[in-house]
């Protein structure tokens, strides 16, 4: 006797029922991972933000403080969030759990954000900040390519996700100092394809800007290989000082 696949799924939720990886509360048939409410209600930083990372800004100022004593290769940064508990149960689900659906989801955010950001407007391609292939090996996947692979698909804009290469393996720059994350990614980038760069306005994309010092060290190969400009757009940014 031939089971079909919906009445197939429908035992698996009535036996081993799913839930909401951040609410807990159970899954719809047509939801994976989490729920439609908790898409719904992650919520967007569309205004008061400085001009140049992205961060939430409490007052009527453009820049906020870190970027007035930051040199940046890249000339803005927008992120979806700060980097609050419902985002970092996101990003490392993504990153470290094999939730790999969750790009979908964070790709549809990304792309509202990009497409209500004039600035990303004369962009001419897509970059994914790319991991070191050993990492890569033991991964099985770059976080970032999943999320760049959604917005160019979406958006149709050219990915180029072998333009540039991770040639030193960092360490994990989440306990380095400012000074150790920048001195941790110099030199950690190479471009591939200079001819697939050079002339043109480029979107980094990245899962968490925490320092700039990652995105920071890709638009500086990038734009030593010729890139015309390089704008970052990320998932979350950390708190920063104001």
């Amino acid at each position: 006797m031939w089971i079909g696949k919906k009445v197939i799924d429908s035992l698996l939720a009535f036996f081993f029922p799913r839930y909401c990886l951040l609410c807990d509360s159970p899954l719809r048939e047509d939801e994976r991972i989490v729920c439609k409410s908790c898409w719904a209600r992650l919520e967007i930083i569309t205004d008061r933000f400085c001009q140049r990372c992205g961060c939430p800004l409490r007052s009527g100022e453009t820049i906020c403080d870190s970027c007035l004593k930051s040199g940046y290769y890249f000339s803005f940064n927008r992120s979806l969030v700060p980097f609050d508990q419902r985002y970092q149960t996101l990003i490392h689900s993504l990153k470290y759990e094999r939730m790999t659906s969750l790009a979908t989801g964070l790709g549809e955010k990304l792309l509202f954000l990009l497409r209500g950001e004039p600035r990303f407007v004369s962009a001419q391609g897509i970059v994914p900040v790319p991991l070191h292939p050993t990492k890569l090996r033991e991964r099985g996947y770059n976080q970032s390519l999943l999320l760049a692979q959604e917005v160019s698909k979406r958006q149709g804009l050219p990915l180029i996700d072998d333009g540039l290469l991770r040639v030193k393996r960092t360490k994990s720059q989440t306990k380095l100092t400012l000074e150790e994350r920048v001195e941790n990614v110099r030199g950690a980038f190479k471009v591939v394809s200079r001819e697939k760069i050079e002339s043109k306005r480029l979107i980094l994309v990245d899962d968490v800007f925490t320092t700039g010092s990652t995105l920071n060290s890709c638009a500086e190969t990038l734009m030593e290989a010729g890139a015309r400009e390089v704008y970052g757009l990320t998932l979350a940014i950390a708190k920063r000082s104001l």
